[in-house]
């Protein structure tokens, strides 16, 4: 590798990018990784306290790729010397006695290997008081929460030990693309060539490659962090979750850190990908305490919730794009992350070098480009 050449750049070090650079390194790829920001970047949608690790999904094919993950994420735990993983489980529920949504999600689980139990209105008010309104719900035992930073931050080691160069502060100002390779131009007037490349750069991509902007929305997602909750909100009474009406989720305290709450239903247009993400909209704040005070049956004070704010990349179907874009066979674009890609990490790297290289079987048709250009026209 020279000092501006390799044989793959990945514009982006998120958990898209790192894993498909781990990935390549294994395949013997001299590989260059260009992170704009400085590990762990808090702009980044790959840090974070917790993300979710459940296999109850509409599509089996998602379901099929969790399960694989899950054991993927226990080899990058042992083979970086690391906690990563917490199986606290995962609990789905309605407000109704029955729900469509809770029999597809285990009939999906089931089918790709998954654990889960139906609880009804008496087991859950045993097993899980905290949740006042649930009356039907599913848990899947094997299920529970990633620390994010953690997570993220293992695969980037993995990476470096495997030969993966890694420049931090590395600003893409914009790629050429029409030269007899492709290049990255950065904002200082560098440039890293490539034989290929791959565009992982989150909330940055659609700035990049325009082609994609109209099938990806950005959106502004709050998240209500909880302070001096009681003890029981880190026990086994309240695990990660789900609820299926408002689409509220949730994560227990751990640690130093605190219960978090999410609005999946709930986010706000931008086309900012700089948006500030430490500050949450009131709407969503507001939402939070009704949702607390029904479910939980908690009144907090003013100074009790902290608002921040995730970016999520969205495709109109929420699936991903990963795909190489049309007429350039040496350039891929992973993106579409949608707000649940992180709990794949470990194999999304495979699955993307797999397109690239124009092989392997966990590439899935919804990951097309086609499907994300074939959305935005319908959205």
């Amino acid at each position: 590798m020279s000092a501006d050449r390799a044989d793959l750049v990945v514009v982006g070090g998120g958990v898209f990018g790192l894993s498909t650079a781990l990935e390549a390194a294994g395949r013997g790829l001299d590989v260059v990784v260009l992170d704009r920001g400085r590990f762990p970047d808090p702009m980044s949608a790959s840090t974070g306290p917790s993300r979710k690790l459940r296999s109850t999904y509409l599509e089996p094919g998602y379901s099929e790729l969790v399960v694989e993950a899950m054991t993927a994420w226990e080899r990058l735990e042992r083979d970086a010397g690391t906690t990563i993983l917490l199986r606290l489980g995962n609990l789905v529920y309605s407000t109704h006695d029955e729900h469509p949504t809770l029999d597809a999600f285990q009939a999906a689980s089931e089918r790709a290997g998954g654990t889960i139990e139906r609880l009804d209105a008496a087991e859950l008010r045993t097993r899980f008081p905290h949740f006042r309104r649930a009356r039907a719900a599913t848990f899947e035992p094997a299920a529970g929460m990633l620390r994010a930073t953690v997570g993220t931050g293992a695969i980037r080691t993995m990476a470096m030990r495997a030969g993966v160069t890694i420049l931090e502060a590395a600003r893409v100002a914009r790629l050429d693309l029409d030269g007899r390779e492709p290049a990255a131009v950065l904002v200082d007037g560098r440039r890293m060539r490539a034989q290929r490349m791959v565009v992982a750069a989150g909330a940055w991509t659609a700035g990049l490659v325009p082609e994609l902007r109209p099938a990806i929305t950005l959106k502004a997602q709050g998240l209500a962090y909880l302070h001096d909750l009681p003890a029981s909100f880190d026990g086994a009474g309240f695990p990660p979750f789900s609820e299926l009406e408002t689409i509220f989720y949730g994560f227990p305290a751990r640690g130093d850190d605190p219960v978090k709450i999410g609005w999946h239903q709930y986010g706000e247009v931008t086309d900012d990908p700089d948006a500030p993400r430490d500050v949450a909209s009131a709407t969503f704040l507001a939402g939070v305490r009704r949702f607390l005070d029904e479910h939980l049956g908690l009144e907090l004070g003013p100074d009790a919730i902290e608002g921040a704010t995730c970016l999520y990349d969205l495709t109109a179907t929420t699936d991903f794009v990963i795909d190489l874009m049309p007429g350039r066979p040496a350039v891929l674009v992973a993106t579409g992350g949608s707000g649940h890609a992180f709990k794949f990490g470990p194999v999304l790297g495979r699955i993307t070098m797999d397109r690239l290289d124009g092989t392997g079987r966990s590439w899935l048709p919804a990951f097309a480009w086609p499907a994300a250009a074939e959305s935005a026209e319908r959205g």
